[in-house]
């Protein structure tokens, strides 16, 4: 089921029902910060080489060295191997796993340092203090904001290692459930067959929080009222809470067909694959945020529709309205701590949950509807010759990505998610996307003995899952499925029987039309556009040309049956250029 990567992909085999013995494992780990876990794996041979059953479980606890990060996880495996026929062989897993987990914000970024301002715009929204519940509206006449560096901060007597402000309730439910039936069949010494199915069913529940990195200081001297402001000059951070019901259902099929060839001098393996992948993301589930309530005095301006928008202009004034009316939690760290940051719950009668109209993805509609299919199909050979002293593989595979997508609105309603298709609206958002991509590989390793071997593989890539990108700065264009291309040359020595062990590789690599996220600033944006305004796309995303060339070198003694020492140097050159 893996992509075409130029690395390679990890390889990760199930647990099977075994015929060869019983099983009875137990293991506990105990660990700093609270770590605790036990698992439990047993086989049983229920028929004597007919029929095996299998069972793992696990409970797993841990906190951690940062303020209220944990991570609960319990998961159910079972697998049953059944062998009705002497060449046949029927495998079912199913498993079921239950994570809740609160997870750190990763790095703090510096928005005090300078001794600039910046005014505070309409999507400031409306600040609270949970530790004295003190609110105010953001902006206003005169209301700025401090500015920064925008780097990360290290300097722990301005911010802990161990800060986390989202609160322990911040929780990340992660519930899944999989079912795989595959079966095999031999026919005769030489042809082999396999057919795998897969259903995968996940569900999310996350309280979470926007825009809470920033740790800014305030430089109001008074209150929006004119009082005076009891955190003049203080450090702060701040965020509006979020809280996503999400998910999604995975089918995979899979057919593969080998066939080996053995001669005198020769033995091959030939190879067929087939396989579809369909996805449907829950884009339907809610995605709700914090805002002030609407029926409350602190609500600004006009009260929203809570109707289906007719067009995409009124969606977006919608947008508009909610982004002034954030409910932004504010947590000043020399003062009042982070109390009160435990709270996921509304303020009664001063905030509520609404669906989040105010992030990025409403900007451009809401998914009503998404399912994508990837059939794709696969042909190989890998073989051996000359006793072991010369191999060669070489492959062929091609994916297509087909993708229907069904866009429309969210309406303003308190606690409730209803989404509407506007006909016309959206036209950036493809309904449709058909994309066919392939890639080849071949390679071969020339053993002369047992001591030394050279090899040589090329490979072309492609993340076909990834899909295409947004429109580009070349007006009508594409970012495109990732691709690329890779090969490298290693050579292996081994002295004195394999305790001493040399291997050194020089590979390189070629993407494309690699992913480039940092947009060049309005003002680059803008007077580009003035000298190409026929052909230069200004809200596009950009793609380059990425070239690494590097060597590793590894050398490893092999002491003692016990003992392995092993050196290792690398070293790489990344060049980027072209840039769309």
């Amino acid at each position: 089921y893996g992509e075409a990567d130029v690395g390679g992909a990890q390889n990760q085999i199930t647990k099977r029902g075994l015929f060869t013995r019983d099983i009875n494992r137990l293991k506990l780990m105990l660990g700093s910060h609270e770590l605790y876990r036990a698992e439990i794996d047993f086989n049983r041979r229920l028929i004597k080489d007919k029929l095996a059953l299998r069972v793992s479980a696990v409970q797993h606890r841990n906190e951690s060295w940062i303020d209220n990060v944990r991570r609960n996880f319990r998961g159910l495996y079972t697998a049953i191997t059944y062998r009705p026929f002497q060449r046949t062989v029927i495998n079912v897993m199913a498993e079921h796993a239950e994570n809740t987990s609160v997870n750190s914000q990763g790095l703090w970024l510096d928005a005090f340092s300078r001794t600039g301002t910046a005014n505070i715009a309409a999507a400031g929204g409306y600040v609270y203090v949970p530790a004295t519940g003190l609110s105010y509206r953001a902006q206003g006449a005169g209301r700025v904001n401090s500015t920064g560096t925008g780097t990360t901060i290290v300097d722990p007597t301005i911010l802990p290692k161990t800060f986390h402000s989202n609160g322990p309730n911040s929780t990340f439910d992660n519930i899944y459930q999989s079912i795989t039936l595959e079966a095999e069949h031999h026919i005769g010494e030489n042809l082999h067959l396999q057919i795998t199915g897969n259903f995968y069913n996940r569900k999310i529940d996350l309280y979470g929080v926007a825009a809470g990195r920033n740790v800014l200081r305030d430089r109001n001297a008074t209150l929006p009222g004119g009082a005076p402001n009891p955190y003049f000059n203080e450090l702060y951070t701040e965020y509006f809470r979020t809280h996503v019901i999400n998910g999604n259902t995975v089918r995979d099929m899979r057919f593969s067909a080998v066939y080996d060839v053995n001669t005198s001098w020769m033995k091959q393996q030939l190879m067929v694959n087939l396989q579809q992948h369909q996805d449907n993301p829950g884009q339907r589930k809610p995605k709700f945020a914090e805002y002030v309530d609407h029926t409350s005095a602190a609500w600004n301006g006009a009260q929203p529709n809570p109707g289906p928008a007719a067009t995409q202009a009124a969606f977006t004034a919608t947008r508009t309205l909610f982004t002034s009316n954030r409910f932004m939690r504010r947590y000043y760290f020399n003062r009042d701590g982070l109390r009160g940051n435990e709270e996921i719950d509304p303020v009664p009668g001063v905030s509520a949950w609404y669906p989040d109209l105010s992030n990025a993805v409403p900007a451009a509609g809401q998914f009503l509807s998404r399912r994508f299919y990837t059939p794709s199909w696969g042909v190989g050979a890998s073989g051996s010759y000359f006793k072991d002293h010369f191999f060669t593989h070489v492959g062929y595979r091609q994916d297509r990505f087909n993708m229907k997508t069904l866009v429309g609105a969210v309406r303003a309603l308190q606690n409730e998610w209803v989404t509407d298709e506007i006909p016309g609206a959206f036209a950036p958002n493809p309904s449709f996307v058909n994309v066919k991509v392939d890639g080849a590989n071949y390679g071969a390793i020339l053993r002369f003995n047992d001591a030394f071997a050279l090899g040589y593989n090329y490979a072309q890539s492609f993340r076909i899952s990834t899909g295409e990108g947004a429109l580009s700065y070349r007006l009508g264009e594409r970012q495109g499925i990732p691709v690329g291309e890779g090969e490298d040359i290693s050579a292996r020595l081994s002295l004195l029987q394999g305790r001493l062990e040399l291997t050194a590789v020089r590979y390189h690599n070629f993407r494309p039309n690699d992913r480039f996220n940092p947009a060049p600033v309005i003002a680059i944006r803008d007077e580009v556009a003035a000298i190409f305004p026929e052909t230069f796309h200004p809200t596009g995303q950009d793609f380059q040309t990425t070239t690494t060339e590097g060597y590793e070198l590894e050398l490893m003694a092999n002491v003692t049956r016990n003992w392995r020492l092993t050196f290792k140097f690398e070293g790489e050159d990344a060049v980027l250029v072209d840039y769309h």
